[in-house]
């Protein structure tokens, strides 16, 4: 598929050859700006504003890192919370999400990077 201003005129590629034309996005965060459901949203809404007769669909993606828990829910699956053991043993709230019998962990939500304090060096 081609999109933007040197791809005018070019079409979507057919997903049929005469049904509707179909774009999944399925977006993984921009780490530090987006998180995964933003990005597969503003990317679905610049799709429907250049191509209104294309159907879009998003599904936020994660690779199992940061963004995992808020992927899943995005799909359908219920946010829960529990107190776990942190990254240097201390109890913290952590996140999952759970669907039926299937629960979606994301290890960075109890011992991540973000759950330790900056260690500034002494001048």
């Amino acid at each position: 598929m081609c999109v933007g201003p040197e791809s005018k005129g070019m079409q979507v590629a057919d997903a049929g050859a005469q049904g509707t034309r179909r774009v999944l996005v399925a977006a993984d965060k921009f780490k530090g700006s987006l998180t995964a459901v933003e990005v597969a949203e503003r990317v679905t809404a610049g799709l429907r504003r250049a191509l209104p007769e294309v159907e879009v669909e998003a599904l936020p993606v994660a690779d199992g890192g940061d963004g995992t828990v808020a992927a899943a829910v995005a799909a359908g699956f219920e946010r829960r919370e529990v107190r776990v053991a942190g990254p240097l043993g201390q109890e913290v709230t952590a996140a999952f999400a759970l669907r039926g019998d299937t629960a979606v962990v994301e290890m960075a939500e109890a011992s991540g990077l973000q759950r330790l304090r900056p260690v500034c060096s002494p001048r």
